[in-house]
């Protein structure tokens, strides 16, 4: 019979508990309690990613301030925009901005408020979205921390301009490991005389981008977060663009000659630049055509024409 009683007993606490919202292992978040979150604290360098910041939101929840310091040697800022909690025709957004200066103490700002008679409700609603680029360490991991700011500090506000509870949010760290890295090789067909012509090749992608400049014929090397679906483009001045999509990082082996004769810039090789060559010919090429002149040699010849005409007609960004 005591032992019946206390198991009765027992029962009756863990009843009032779950009433009480106090069920074991499950952390409570307070109303007016703000978290910051990611869904992966670890990243490659020039890999982007999204940080959200959350609130339980407090009754009567209408305007909201507050700001963040971060480490913009480590972390570019790209974009800071109102969460999804916010109604997009009823909220006035009164900054969004992030600042950057070489320095680890630089800034995020946010303050909206919405201008109806609605407010904010639920638990983790999300207040603001901010999409961040790790920077490329220089040498190994690195780690860095992205916490409450004093510039606005936080500040949650009714209808009636009254104060609500607000408690700052915990500091979030992001690990940055070095980016792998995508190689290749881009020439020229007409590179030119030392120091060649240079050739930028830029690697996109929706997760980040990197870009390398290098003279004809040495080897580029794209720092890329680990992933896929990168887009790699060469170019070169006096030269069609060149592009190869659905590229993998790491990777390596991306090899391609870019085709000479574009003297106007418009990516085709035709009867205008075979035109512009025509009219200096014999002559030095002017300021503002200098790919008239292909092997760089100062005069326009039938050294260069001959290089055009053989690739009449094509077009880029040629394949890769």
């Amino acid at each position: 019979m005591k032992k019946n009683r206390i198991n009765h007993f027992f029962s009756l606490l863990l009843c009032l508990g779950l009433l009480l919202g106090l069920q074991p292992g499950l952390a409570q978040a307070a109303t007016g309690d703000v978290t910051l979150s990611t869904p992966k604290t670890t990243v490659d360098g020039n890999e982007r990613f999204v940080v959200s910041v959350k609130v339980d939101a407090p009754t009567g929840l209408y305007g909201v301030q507050l700001s963040l310091v971060y480490d913009d040697e480590k972390l570019n800022i790209l974009n800071v925009s109102a969460g999804s909690a916010w109604p997009v025709s009823s909220t006035f957004v009164a900054r969004a901005t992030a600042s950057g200066g070489g320095t680890d103490t630089e800034s995020i700002e946010f303050a909206a408020t919405l201008n109806d008679g609605s407010t904010l409700s639920g638990s983790a609603v999300e207040l603001v979205s901010i999409l961040i680029e790790a920077v490329d360490p220089t040498s190994g991991s690195t780690s860095t921390d992205i916490s409450a700011g004093t510039t606005l500090p936080l500040l949650f506000s009714n209808a009636a301009g009254q104060s609500l509870t607000a408690t700052a949010p915990a500091s979030l760290t992001i690990n940055i490991n070095p980016a792998p890295v995508v190689e290749g090789t881009v020439t020229l067909q007409s590179p030119g005389v030392s120091p060649f012509r240079t050739v930028t090749v830029t690697g996109i992608g929706t997760t980040g981008q990197g870009q390398d400049s290098e003279p004809s014929g040495v080897p580029f090397s794209l720092a890329l977060p680990t992933g896929s679906g990168f887009t790699l483009t060469a170019v070169a001045a006096c030269h069609l663009t060149a592009e190869k999509p659905n590229v993998d990082s790491p990777s390596d082996g991306h090899t391609v000659e870019l085709i000479a004769g574009d003297v106007n810039g418009d990516n085709r090789v035709n009867i205008q630049d075979l035109a512009a060559m025509g009219n200096l010919f014999g002559s030095p090429p002017t300021v503002s055509l200098p790919c008239t002149d292909l092997n760089q040699d100062n005069i326009v010849n039938i050294l260069d024409l001959s290089r055009a005409a053989s690739n009449y007609g094509q077009q880029g960004p040629l394949g890769w």
